[in-house]
C-alpha cells in the first residue's frame, strides 16, 4: 500500500464522524499488528529492512493523524474526533513500538548466541588442541630464535676473541721487530764506535811513529861531522 493511499484512508476514517469503516479498520489493524516475527533470527539485511519498514509506518501514522486532526476542526464534535484520532494514533504507535522492541530483542538474542558460540568454540576440544598446537609452535619458534641468537652471540664472541688474538700477535710481532731493530742499531753503533776507536789508535800509532822517525832523523843530522874546508 502506498503512503498516499494509507494516509488518505486513515484521514477519511478519522474525519467521517470519527467512525471507522472496514477499509480504515484494515489499514489501522495492519499498522497495529505488523508482520509476525519468526523464531529464526533474520539476516542483517532483513533486520535493517524491518527497521526501515517500522520507521516508515510510524511516519505514515503521524502524517495521517495530523491530516485527520486538521479536518476535525471542520466537524461539530471536534473534541470527540480528536480523541478518537489520538486513541487510534497511540494504538498504532504502540504496536510499532512493540514490533521495534521485539526486533531489538531478537537482535540481542542473536548477538548473545553468537557470543556463546564463540565461547563454546574457544572451549571446544578441537579449539583447545589448536590452541595447544599454536602454543607449542610459538614455544618452538621462541626456542629456535633463542638458539639462533645464542649462536650469533657465540660467533661474535669467537670472532672478537680471534681478532684479539690477531691483534696481540701483531703487537708481539711489532715489538719483536722493534727489539731486533734496536738490537741491530745497538750492534751497528757499537761496531761504529769500535771502528772509530781502532782508527783513533791507528792514527795515534802512526803519529807516534812519525814523530819517532823525525826524531831519529834529527839525531842523525846532528851527529854527522861538518865537511873540512881546503
Amino acid at each position: 500500500m502506498s503512503k498516499k493511499t494509507y494516509r488518505w484512508m486513515l484521514a477519511v476514517t478519522l474525519v467521517a464522524g470519527c467512525t471507522l469503516d472496514s477499509r480504515a479498520q484494515g489499514a489501522l489493524d495492519a499498522a497495529q499488528q505488523g508482520p509476525v516475527l519468526q523464531a529464526a533470527q533474520p539476516a542483517q539485511a532483513e533486520q535493517d529492512a524491518e527497521r526501515a519498514r517500522i520507521a516508515a509506518e510510524r511516519t505514515r501514522v503521524e502524517a495521517a493523524a495530523t491530516d485527520a486532526s486538521a479536518d476535525c476542526y471542520q466537524k461539530f464534535f471536534v473534541n470527540s474526533c480528536l480523541d478518537e484520532i489520538k486513541t487510534r494514533r497511540m494504538a498504532a504507535l504502540n504496536s510499532l513500538r512493540n514490533q521495534q522492541i521485539a526486533l531489538d530483542e531478537n537482535d540481542r538474542r542473536a548477538k548473545a548466541a553468537d557470543q556463546l558460540s564463540a565461547i563454546e568454540a574457544k572451549s571446544s576440544p578441537q579449539r583447545q588442541r589448536e590452541d595447544a598446537e599454536k602454543r607449542q609452535a610459538a614455544l618452538r619458534e621462541f626456542e629456535s630464535r633463542s638458539q639462533r641468537a645464542a649462536q650469533k652471540e657465540g660467533d661474535r664472541a669467537a670472532a672478537k676473541a680471534q681478532e684479539g688474538q690477531r691483534l696481540e700477535s701483531s703487537v708481539k710481532r711489532m715489538e719483536s721487530s722493534r727489539a731486533k731493530s734496536d738490537e741491530r742499531a745497538q750492534k751497528q753503533a757499537a761496531a761504529a764506535d769500535a771502528a772509530k776507536k781502532y782508527k783513533d789508535r791507528q792514527d795515534k800509532a802512526l803519529e807516534r811513529r812519525a814523530r819517532f822517525e823525525q826524531e831519529q832523523a834529527n839525531r842523525k843530522s846532528v851527529s854527522r861531522p861538518l865537511p873540512v874546508r881546503e
